[in-house]
């Protein structure tokens, strides 16, 4: 997985004694932002229209490929999800 990294420019007016017009240019690269995915749902849970082709929308940072699964819950596991983190956590499909 190829990591990004953020390469900033910055102008400075500070005179500097290696920089003696008073202009100088100062150009530095900061380390790799780490993983990061989030669900662009209004909530922790969400669900989609059986009918229809899913389409879910995400925030991403340095993720190049998502592995995802849709599950039919019932209404009793959809509720425990809904306000259990651990339910979401420890959830194992049939």
């Amino acid at each position: 997985m190829a990591s990004c990294s953020t390469r900033r420019s910055i102008l400075s007016w500070a005179r500097l004694a290696t920089c003696p017009s008073g202009i100088c240019l100062l150009t530095f690269t900061t380390a790799p932002l780490p993983p990061k995915m989030d669900p662009l749902i209004p909530g922790l849970v969400g669900s989609f229209n059986a009918a229809g082709t899913p389409t879910l929308f995400v925030d991403h940072v340095n993720i190049t490929r998502l592995d995802l699964a849709l599950y039919r819950l019932d209404q009793d596991t959809f509720t425990r999800m809904s306000w259990d983190p651990n339910a979401r956590k420890n959830f194992k499909p049939d």
